[in-house]
């Protein structure tokens, strides 16, 4: 959690529907899109433009795919990787089509 930077303003909405009609109703612009589900969906309509991944040092021992099956693969350019004190790391892609 962090404040956004100032000279990036933002509003914070939920909102529900499918991937389409959500990107229609909020107009355009950036859209945070989190939860296995909810990217899968947005993976499979072709709508993902990058993606953050953040890792956890703690090993898993089963679980749920986070984005389950894709149709084909999706090619990712790094774009940037941040650490933290605490051992997380980010890595932002671009996705490719």
């Amino acid at each position: 959690h962090r404040p956004l930077p100032a000279q990036r303003p933002s509003t914070v909405s939920a909102v529900a529907g499918t991937p389409e009609e959500i990107l229609a109703g909020v107009g355009g612009g950036r859209v945070y899109v989190d939860g296995g589900a909810t990217v899968q969906s947005f993976l499979a309509a072709g709508l993902v433009d990058r993606i953050i991944l953040t890792t956890v040092p703690v090993l898993i021992g089963s679980g749920v795919s986070l984005f389950g099956p894709l149709d084909a693969d999706a090619p990712l350019t790094l774009e940037a990787v941040r650490e933290f004190p605490n051992g997380i790391v980010q890595r932002e892609y671009v996705i490719g089509r």
